[in-house]
């Protein structure tokens, strides 16, 4: 509940360069770092929901486990976003796309998957291939970090994001690594 509500005031934080004044700015900001109370509050149940259980890690329970590690990290970088001038340099380069992947994939699709996995069985009535599912998963996992951490890295560099062409010999690596990143998790894909 105390999410819902306070998504109604974290909104603006996603126009920050758009040239509000500093006191909204500075309002909204505090709005999107109060945000990340309630929202650890939950990260904390789903540890300790977990805790001292007799955890099997089924390919749905990795799936969960993914979920949880990834949507923090994205958390995290949000909160880190939430300071209007990180945001003013950050908001339009590669740090706000690893940023959004790391929330849309890690807290949608991971969770969709994690109950994908939980579900099929018991409402189609056979199991599906625990190893193909846990070659999804880490190829997933280890392909959204090896894709997505480069972008985090280009973002500081100045990196900006919408671009076709670049003349800066220092992200052609980085971008190979994220490249490379993708292929594995087209890898996961075909799993």
């Amino acid at each position: 509940c105390a999410i819902m509500v306070l998504s109604f005031l974290v909104w603006l934080h996603h126009f920050f360069t758009m040239g509000s004044g500093a006191n909204v700015n500075a309002f909204f900001g505090i709005m999107t770092m109060i945000i990340a109370i309630p929202t650890g509050v939950k990260v904390f149940n789903w540890l300790f929901t977990m805790y001292r259980g007799r955890i099997e890690f089924t390919t749905p329970v990795l799936w969960t486990i993914g979920f949880m590690v990834t949507f923090t990290l994205g958390g995290m970088t949000g909160v880190m976003m939430a300071i209007p001038g990180a945001d003013f340099v950050l908001h339009n380069s590669l740090f706000l796309i690893a940023h959004f992947h790391n929330v849309i994939i890690g807290g949608v699709l991971f969770g969709y998957l994690a109950g994908f996995n939980y579900w099929f069985p018991k409402a189609f009535g056979f199991k599906l291939n625990e190893k193909l599912g846990k070659a999804a998963f880490w190829f997933w996992q280890i392909g959204f970090y090896v894709a997505f951490v480069p972008l985090y890295v280009l973002g500081f560099m100045g990196m900006t994001r919408r671009i076709n062409h670049y003349d800066n010999p220092a992200w052609h690596p980085w971008l190979l690594v994220a490249a490379f990143g993708a292929v594995l998790i087209a890898i996961g894909i075909a799993c």
